[in-house]
């Protein structure tokens, strides 16, 4: 009856009776079976050991490596791969939101025929987009601070860079989406869709371990990915070398740059 009394209140058991040992756990309580395992393993070892007089011939001494520069929780990695995701979403939909609605009232007409540059034009309608995922970033991280007593050690000048190059980017893919659909609910559509396939490959959510091999080689080509490598290196949270940084923001530079240009050629391209 002690025993059963027991097991209601605990997720492991230990008995002891004579020169038996046993361990009771709660089958349904998947989240601490691992743990529970392990444990068990653990006893059973150091059972033995004593049992049979064995002497360490070998002390293990843990110590802790971070990869970062700082300890890593959970928390804080899935943040720093959340705000990956926040970046790259609130560029691509504000983008194709801003263009969309200023296709169907026609300021996109009236300048094409006007003198006026166009990649400053275009620069100028999502400058503030770079504002707002400023904002949106520096907001998530300070809620993780004060709420979940994040430890980050923050690299201003690289963060800011990962967030300037990365917005860039799918600002470009959003503008050359609002341009390739002629419904504003069509392109937003293809956008979520997407944005969807990368989040699933991008491991920000689950290791990309856990996919099949197959799988893993799409993984390569998502740009969360690299954006979440990025933001955890900038926040202390992940090693890369400093030139793999680089590599992966001017990239984005690049390709952004690019896709604007064709996009503000395209846009505001003069009627004949």
């Amino acid at each position: 009856n002690d025993m059963d009394e027991s097991k209601k209140d605990l997720d492991a058991l230990v008995w002891i009776s004579g020169e038996s040992v046993r361990i009771l756990k709660k089958p349904r309580d998947m989240s601490n079976m691992g743990y529970l395992n392990s444990f068990e393993m653990s006893l059973k070892i150091l059972l033995e050991k004593s049992l049979n007089g064995v002497k360490n011939i070998i002390v293990v001494r843990e110590r802790k490596i971070h990869a970062g520069s700082t300890d890593i929780r959970s928390v804080d990695y899935l943040l720093a791969g959340v705000i990956a995701i926040s970046i790259l979403s609130s560029g691509m939909f504000d983008t194709i939101t801003l263009f969309s609605h200023y296709r169907e009232l026609g300021v996109l007409r009236r300048f094409k025929v006007s003198p006026v540059r166009k990649v400053p034009f275009v620069l100028g309608l999502s400058f503030s987009k770079f504002i707002l995922n400023l904002l949106a970033a520096f907001i998530m991280v300070g809620v993780n601070i004060f709420i979940f007593h994040g430890r980050y050690s923050m690299n201003l000048p690289l963060f800011l860079v990962t967030i300037i190059s990365s917005t860039l980017g799918m600002m470009a893919l959003g503008i050359i989406l609002s341009l390739s659909f002629r419904s504003p609910t069509a392109a937003n559509n293809v956008a979520s869709i997407m944005l969807t396939i990368m989040m699933f490959f991008s491991g920000v959510y689950f290791p990309i371990t856990f996919l099949p091999p197959k799988l893993r080689i799409l993984s390569f080509f998502m740009p969360v990915r690299y954006v979440a490598d990025a933001v955890r290196y900038t926040l202390g949270l992940q090693s890369m070398s400093i030139l793999s940084f680089w590599l992966i923001n001017t990239v984005f530079l690049i390709a952004g740059s690019t896709l604007l240009w064709i996009a503000s050629e395209i846009s505001l391209k003069p009627e004949s």
